[in-house]
């Protein structure tokens, strides 16, 4: 009798495990890892994710490579911003036919444009990471119904740590020093702070006297201004002010030994580097 009960219990779980190890995996590919850390705020462990340009390189001059098309043919679904800004990506969904979503398609989005051209960095707006994370839910419950449940859960939590991630940042402008941006690329992680002491005087590509001049001008006539750039800008250049430098990486996110960090991790990261200006 207890052998049989014993043979009963181990078919029982037996199956149980077979039916675990059969449940789908949503497969989500996205262009960029900022995607892929929004992504994984939905679906946490019921995905797996990657994203094609996982360096902090700039995504409109990544060149696909080989190992990027397996990804594509696996996924359920690719991820990606607009055919203006991670085209490549565009490119292998056209090439290979697969189920695809574009950011810029989704109703809502502050959109920011400077000199009649459309600045893409939509994610360093947490305004706009909230509609990104409504539209995707309903679109990855579309693809897979039978984690509607889960989805809605994640995504409540997450509306939660954004609110959160607000207020932090809010608290923390209002002691800061004026803040000139050097980087259009980081214009979105201020766009919901306009009463703060915010002046943009993007890099051109080529620095020219002029330039530099109207920048020097501008700072002097700020008190101690904290300079904001993007990862990829040589803060060297701008060493001779003698003002704070920041760099924030607001271009992508690099993986940490291979394994993509949270959205709130990487975006209070971000929130901490501004929070290394002095304060007033």
């Amino acid at each position: 009798m207890k052998s049989k009960f014993l043979l009963i219990l181990f078919l029982f779980f037996a199956s149980f495990k077979a039916l675990a190890i059969e449940k789908p995996m949503l497969r989500i590919v996205t262009s960029i890892t900022p995607l892929a850390s929004i992504a994984q705020l939905l679906v946490k462990d019921l995905a797996s994710i990657s994203a094609i340009v996982t360096t902090n390189a700039c995504p409109h001059h990544y060149s696909s490579k080989v190992s990027d098309l397996e990804k594509v043919r696996s996924a359920d679904i690719i991820i990606y911003i607009d055919e203006q800004f991670d085209g490549f990506a565009a490119k292998l969904i056209r090439t290979h036919q697969v189920n695809n979503l574009k950011i810029s398609s989704f109703t809502g989005l502050k959109i920011i444009k400077n000199n009649n051209q459309i600045n893409w960095h939509l994610w360093l707006d947490l305004s706009n990471v909230e509609i990104i994370l409504i539209q995707l839910a309903k679109e990855l419950i579309k693809l897979k119904p039978e984690l509607e449940k889960d989805i809605n859960y994640n995504l409540q939590q997450s509306r939660n740590q954004l609110k959160e991630l607000k207020t932090i940042k809010q608290n923390l402008l209002t002691t800061l020093p004026s803040l000139v941006l050097l980087n259009d690329s980081v214009e979105y992680f201020f766009i919901d702070n306009p009463k703060h002491d915010i002046t943009n005087l993007y890099e051109p590509k080529n620095k020219s006297l002029y330039y530099m001049t109207k920048l020097e001008t501008l700072v002097r006539s700020k008190e101690q201004p904290c300079l904001i750039l993007s990862q990829e800008q040589n803060p060297q250049i701008y060493q001779k002010f003698e003002r704070p430098i920041i760099q924030l990486t607001s271009e992508n996110w690099t993986l940490a030994d291979g394994v993509l960090l949270p959205f709130y991790n990487q975006y209070l990261k971000m929130i901490q580097q501004v929070a290394s200006c002095p304060e007033k």
